[in-house]
C-alpha cells in the first residue's frame, strides 16, 4: 500500500512554489534534504540527473512518515 501511495504523491508538484519530488519547500522548509539539493544547486548541477541514493531515501523516509500518519489518524 506504501508504494501505491509513494508513487501517487511524488508525482503531485506545487507549481507555485519550488519542490522536489513533491516535497514543498515553502511547507517543509525545515526538511534535511533541503541541505543537500542546496548544495547541488550551489555547484549548479540540474537535479533531474541527479542520482543520490541518501537524498532518494529521505524523500522515501518523508512520505512514509506522512503515509503513516494519514493512515493512523
Amino acid at each position: 500500500m506504501f508504494k501505491e501511495y509513494f508513487e501517487s504523491v511524488v508525482i503531485s508538484t506545487d507549481k507555485l512554489s519550488y519542490n522536489y519530488m513533491g516535497i514543498s519547500r515553502k511547507e517543509y522548509p525545515k526538511w534535511e534534504g533541503w541541505k543537500i539539493i542546496n548544495q547541488y544547486k550551489e555547484n549548479d548541477v540540474e537535479l533531474k540527473t541527479v542520482i543520490d541514493p541518501v537524498l532518494d531515501i529521505m524523500v522515501e523516509n518523508f512520505y512514509y512518515i506522512r503515509y503513516l500518519q494519514e493512515e493512523l489518524i
